[in-house]
C-alpha cells in the first residue's frame, strides 16, 4: 500500500511538478499537466493573466486533492 505524503513539501512539490509539465508529455497520463509554457512569451495583459488563472485553478482542482493544512 502506498500512502500519500500529506506535508507542505510534498504538496508544494506536486504543484511545482503539476504546472511545468505540458499535456501529453507524459506517457499513459496524456492529460496531466497544466499547458503553461504555450503562455510563456505571450503579452502580458489581463487576457493572458486570466488564462493563466484559469488553467492554474483547473489543474489543482483536477490533480491535487490535498490540502495545504492549517496554520
Amino acid at each position: 500500500d502506498i500512502i500519500p505524503l500529506r506535508d507542505d513539501n510534498a504538496i508544494k512539490n506536486s504543484l511545482k511538478n503539476l504546472l511545468q509539465t505540458n499535456r501529453y508529455e507524459r506517457p499513459f497520463q496524456s492529460n496531466l499537466g497544466a499547458d503553461l509554457r504555450g503562455l510563456l512569451f505571450e503579452p502580458a495583459n489581463l487576457i493572458t493573466i486570466g488564462i493563466l488563472k484559469e488553467k492554474i485553478q483547473e489543474t489543482i482542482k483536477r490533480f491535487e486533492p490535498r490540502q495545504f493544512p492549517c496554520h
